[in-house]
């Protein structure tokens, strides 16, 4: 196996671009105006860095005209989708243009560009977005007219978070704006605000043109760089194209910037819970959910949640403060109920469990003396003094209970609660500035994907495939036909599929050559996506092939250096693929080639550090051996529980996933593969590969690929029903990840 390492210390850990040192906070009240003289109605771009607060229906993120009764210019986010609007007489559209991404990420900010040019002669030409460098499609158009004058830089007054001051709440910004453009007549590129590193993370690049006014920006053009916190509308492009603040005042300014990525609390953990006030007021339904923080806690601390009861907390009403292991997932019961909850150490509020709080390894309860009932607005505070390996637990401004902190490895914030709510007063949860430096810089130098069609050769891989070992999965896109699976280790020609029971052998589809930093596959017809892994320590893979006699456990070794946590078990003469999964219950497996629910076979597989055994009563032959182990910022196994309803899991990664394949062992339903670009990198992921049963992807399901995880957005069971079972790798990790 190859050792390979992306960070070289001698240049510190990556590039992180530009500083952007400070954003405004839009929490639903807050917006700014200005009055424009009259400009360049043909010709505008509107530049921001946003970071969503709250999942509200129709947040006016962008700069809006309210010109005649009826007629507007609004640009807003609906459903996730950044709309280009405009209308007349209430209802007539004159532009209507749908981003087809949609931005659902309440964990990182997105780099947005947005260009109308109504004298291109190409009507499709006439709108742009781009996201975080990349040109976005559309999901649905009305092009603007030819030289159209639009309603935008009219001699009328321009809003900014909202649409007019009567708008309702609901419609105004709960967002934090950073390096806010607008260009009157001019038409920058995505590159004077940013650019891909070289480790493809796109971050942030200061405008060379700041401050040099008209020329440069246009006669309505302004700069919003949020730099004074006594003045937040302070234009400095040099147009003096000043706003005025309504709502505003020095503590809307923030240094929660793509620079600085501060944690927040979550708003798309737990079914039921409802978010308003810019994410920071939550109300929690009659059965109980929690809800953690975006990421784990980096820093030096002290860190610190309080939240204040929105609710009187008696009888079931209560509240759930504390912290729990990244490996945790949501703490699904209160502290001091009857089964333990290993891995986190909380305190939950209100009669019957006069402050419970629970040890985190042996899952013993204190119950401390406290009243039956707190009123609504009582104080509520987990403090982690890092320094001193302690938390400390608060009520009403009483520190109630003190314990050491012995939960291992990354840790959140989680708050929850039973028929209750609570507004958060305070989060110190530090910020990805912090977070360590990842081994793996650029996963696609690891894991990456390609997409070849009829038979052409690829020859831009990132490693040699003569030199490095490596693993490889094909499936046809546009017609059935079986997933073949192949490695380097066997060689070129020979490969076995996902779909079937054959043994290992050379079939129609099979990689024929490795080429140096590419691979062919010439009798291959119609269109096919390639994933490709290294097979590394650094990645978490070793594949290894064993000869195995029934009655007789086969023991060998691999290089992992960890236990095996997942692994899939091929016969190379052929038969049935079994999946291990180290959150399946002891003893059972899964079929990959069948849809049916999971088999027993006591101790069938198990694992050190440093070698796999397989137990006697496999049949006699040899095996393939697929192993992979988690790895931090590049790898995640693990489990989640399912809602059973649109509003669905929440994953939560320590990175922004590219691929992830998700099980559920207790089901017969399908095995699932999806991933950013095999569905074209927008958002959310539709397409979807079945394991069991061969391309070609399929375009049903709906789910988020964020910059912290994955949202399930549709109700099937097989992906968020019961506790389904996953493996993800990176696409970028979580300290570089943008917005999605």
């Amino acid at each position: 196996m190859v050792e390979l390492h992306s960070i070289n210390p001698l240049l510190g850990c990556g590039d992180p671009g530009d500083p952007i040192e400070y954003s405004c906070h839009f929490d639903g009240n807050a917006y700014m105006y200005r009055d424009f003289q009259a400009g360049n109605r043909k010709i505008y771009a509107e530049r921001v860095l946003f970071k969503l607060l709250g999942d509200v229906p129709t947040p006016l993120l962008f700069l809006n005209a309210a010109g005649a009764v009826g007629t507007y210019a609004f640009n807003y986010l609906y459903n996730g989708q950044i709309h280009t609007a405009e209308q007349q007489n209430h209802s007539e559209h004159l532009m209507y243009v749908l981003a087809k991404n949609r931005h659902r990420d309440f964990a990182g900010f997105v780099d947005m560009l947005r260009i109308v040019d109504t004298t291109k002669p190409t009507a499709s030409e006439r709108v742009e977005y781009w996201f975080n460098g990349r040109k976005s499609s559309f999901a649905a158009q009305t092009w603007p007219a030819l030289n159209r004058d639009t309603f935008m830089n009219q001699a009328v007054r321009h809003y900014l978070g909202t649409f007019y001051p009567g708008s309702v709440s609901s419609a105004k910004s709960q967002a934090l704006k950073a390096d806010y453009i607008f260009f009157d007549g001019k038409t920058p590129s995505p590159t004077d605000f940013g650019y891909f590193n070289a480790y493809g993370h796109w971050v942030p690049r200061l405008f060379e043109g700041k401050g040099q006014g008209e020329p440069v920006y246009g006669t309505n053009g302004f700069h919003l760089d949020f730099s004074d916190p006594l003045d937040l509308g302070k234009d400095v492009s040099g147009n003096g194209n000043h706003f005025t603040t309504m709502g505003m005042t020095s503590d809307n300014q923030s240094t929660d910037t793509p620079s600085n990525n501060e944690n927040l609390m979550s708003v798309l953990d737990g079914k039921g819970v409802t978010n308003t006030e810019a994410g920071k007021r939550f109300a929690f339904p009659s059965s109980y959910v929690s809800v953690r923080s975006n990421f784990a806690v980096h820093g030096e601390g002290p860190f610190e949640l309080e939240i204040e009861a929105t609710t009187t907390l008696s009888g079931n009403n209560i509240l759930h403060i504390g912290m729990c292991s990244s490996e945790l997932g949501i703490v699904n019961r209160a502290m001091g109920q009857s089964s333990a909850v290993p891995g986190a150490l909380g305190m939950a509020v209100g009669k019957g469990y006069e402050a419970a709080t629970q040890q985190a390894g042996s899952g013993s309860v204190l119950n401390v003396e406290t009243p039956t009932s707190y009123p609504s607005g009582t104080r509520i505070k987990v403090v982690w003094r890092k320094e001193d390996a302690e938390l400390d637990f608060w009520v009403a401004g009483v520190k109630i209970w003190t314990t050491p902190m012995d939960i291992s490895g990354p840790v959140h914030f989680f708050l929850g609660g039973y028929a209750s709510g609570c507004r958060v007063t305070s989060l110190k949860a530090g910020s990805l500035k912090a977070a360590p430096c990842p081994d793996i810089l650029n996963p696609d130098d690891y894991f990456t994907e390609r997409v070849a069609v009829n038979g052409a050769p690829v020859n831009d891989m990132p490693w040699n495939m003569e030199q490095v070992e490596t693993l490889t999965l094909s499936y046809r896109q546009d017609a059935k036909e079986d997933t073949r699976v192949s490695d380097t280790i066997d060689g070129a020609g020979l490969s076995w599929a996902t779909n079937t029971t054959g043994g290992i052998a050379s079939h129609t589809g099979t990689l024929a050559a490795y080429q140096g930093n590419g691979y062919s596959f010439p009798d291959r017809a119609g269109i096919w996506v390639d994933y490709h892994e290294r097979i590394s320590r650094e990645t978490g893979l070793d594949v290894i092939n064993v000869d195995h006699v029934n009655g007789t456990p086969t023991t060998a070794s691999h290089h992992l250096g960890r236990p095996v946590e997942f692994a899939i078990v091929v016969p190379h003469s052929g038969g049935n693929r079994r999946v291990f999964h180290k959150d399946m219950v002891a003893g059972r497996y899964l079929t990959l080639n069948k849809t049916e629910t999971e088999k027993t076979d006591p101790n069938w597989i198990s694992s050190t550090a440093v070698d796999v055994t397989i137990n006697g009563s496999l049949p006699t032959g040899r095996y393939k051996l697929i192993l992979h182990c988690s790895v931090e910022n590049y790898k995640d196994i693990g489990i989640y529980k399912g809602t059973s309803s649109n509003d669905g899991a929440f994953v939560l990664m320590p990175f922004a996933p590219r691929m992830v394949m998700i099980f559920r062992p207790d089901i017969v339903g399908n095995h699932h593969l999806s991933s950013v670009d095999a569905d074209g990198g927008d958002n959310p992921v539709q397409r979807y590969l079945n394991l069991e049963s061969g391309g070609s992807g399929t375009t049903i399901r709906h789910m988020d690929f964020l910059s912290n995880g994955i949202k399930n957005r549709d109700d099937n069971s097989d992906v968020n029903g019961g506790e389904p079972i996953y493996l993800s790798i990176a696409g970028t990790p979580l300290k570089f990840a943008r917005g999605q």
